[in-house]
Parts: C-alpha cells; sequence; structure tokens
C-alpha cells in the first residue's frame, strides 16, 4: 500500500501567516518623499491599499524576500503609469518597531523580475 502523508500536514502549515502582512505595516503611512507627496497618506489595511490622491486597489501578499511584495489587483495609476506590484520595505529602529518604510512601484511582472522599478520612495508612521 501506499503511504499517504499526515492527514495533519495542512492544518500545520502557517499559511495564514505567510499570506499577510505584519502588523506593523498595517498602518496609516504619511509620505517622506517628494515623488510621494501628490499621492498623499498611503493607508495599508490587511486587504488594501489607499492612497488619500484616490487610488486604491485590494492586494495579494505574492513574496517576502527583501520586503514584501504585493500584487495591486486593480494596478492603480501614478503619475500616469499603471502599477501592478508595490514591495513594502521596512525600515526597523533599535527596538524592532519600524517608523519608516521604502516603497518601490513597478509597472509590470518584466520590471519586478529585473528589479527595475518606476517610482522608489518614503513613508514614515505618526
Amino acid at each position: 500500500m501506499a503511504t499517504q502523508p499526515p492527514a495533519a500536514s495542512p492544518d500545520t502549515t502557517p499559511s495564514a501567516s505567510v499570506a499577510a502582512l505584519p502588523d506593523t505595516l498595517i498602518h496609516e503611512w504619511q509620505p517622506l518623499s517628494n515623488v510621494l507627496l501628490a499621492f498623499g497618506t498611503m493607508t495599508v489595511t490587511p486587504a488594501q491599499v489607499t492612497w488619500s490622491s484616490g487610488q486604491s486597489s485590494p492586494y495579494t501578499l505574492v513574496g517576502t524576500e527583501g520586503g514584501y511584495l504585493l500584487r495591486l489587483e486593480s494596478s492603480p495609476s501614478f503619475y500616469d503609469t499603471q502599477n501592478q506590484y508595490i514591495k513594502l520595505i521596512p525600515k526597523a529602529d533599535t527596538s524592532g518597531a519600524a517608523p519608516s518604510i521604502e516603497i518601490a512601484f513597478y509597472p509590470g511582472e518584466t520590471q519586478l523580475q529585473s528589479d527595475e522599478y518606476i517610482m522608489y520612495g518614503s513613508y514614515f508612521a505618526e
């Protein structure tokens, strides 16, 4: 008889934690870089990213290498360029808190694969 994997395996996999942003990023972020001022405050919730200038998108966390890579489902437009991906890169202080984040904007998969971001800037937490 063929051996079956233990039935408990899927239940013990921390899939919820892999598919969610850490609480330190679920926050309202103020623009620090001039390039981001036009878009205003960025609010990250467990399901959506919203900028006070009107852009918003539900997202899926698709990677955690070198930051938190989000695929923006509605590909919001910034400076007349649609962006399918953003990468949030927390900048931790000595206590481990993330008082600021850097963010890279990628129009599509091709630019993402070669790390050719179209816009890059910083936000800070108040």
